[in-house]
């Protein structure tokens, strides 16, 4: 019932949030982010009360292992791997 209620279209919202087209669920939003740096949107909008889950290759560019290098103002939360070993996702929120 809560789902059918809050969920009005099947058509990502545009500017949901600013940089950020999707669905809103309560206060969960499903989408990504549609600024071309997206690590710099995320330092910019990143709560400590937010939290994000990231793609390597998608938000997270290249090899770079995030959880071991993560920019200052964001802190990782948890990594998941690939089956061979490599970053496959992050669960981030902001330090401010």
């Amino acid at each position: 019932v809560f789902f059918r209620k809050q969920f009005v279209s099947d058509k990502p919202e545009a500017e949901l949030l600013p940089g950020f087209t999707g669905f809103r669920l309560g206060k969960v939003c499903f989408g990504e982010i549609s600024q071309p740096d997206q690590i710099s949107w995320l330092v910019k909008n990143l709560g400590k009360d937010s939290l994000y889950l990231a793609f390597q290759g998608k938000e997270v560019p290249g090899d770079w292992d995030l959880f071991s290098d993560p920019p200052e103002e964001i802190s990782v939360k948890k990594m998941t791997y690939d089956p061979w070993g490599k970053p496959l996702s992050y669960w981030l929120n902001g330090k401010k």
